[in-house]
């Protein structure tokens, strides 16, 4: 149950993390990853006071959006993408290239 709660928190911020200076609706959120509102805005809220996330109410809609001066949001957002680079296989590329190179410098 602990890693299916992390991996949706993983799958709320996602959207936040690739768009972060866009505001959410909780209805949108809840739509993009087949999830129920309540449940999202559950998220929503609990990442908000953590202060990952900021909310305003807009003509009695909650929005929210990245909260990006926060230092809780810049780390995991580095780890998302340090996570995105090592899915990409770049480093393993790099590492092929750098071995490839030590070999050719010997000849």
């Amino acid at each position: 149950k602990h890693m299916s709660k992390l991996i949706n928190i993983e799958n709320v911020l996602k959207n936040f993390f690739e768009e972060p200076n866009r505001w959410f609706h909780v209805r949108e959120t809840a739509r993009l990853l087949k999830l129920n509102p309540a449940t999202i805005s559950k998220y929503l809220n609990k990442l908000t006071k953590e202060n990952i996330l900021i909310k305003k109410s807009e003509r009695s809609h909650l929005l929210f959006k990245s909260n990006t001066e926060s230092d809780e949001f810049k780390d995991l957002k580095k780890y998302y993408n340090i996570k995105l680079i090592k899915k990409s296989g770049l480093i393993e590329y790099i590492n092929n290239v750098n071995q490839i190179t030590k070999y050719w410098k010997f000849w």
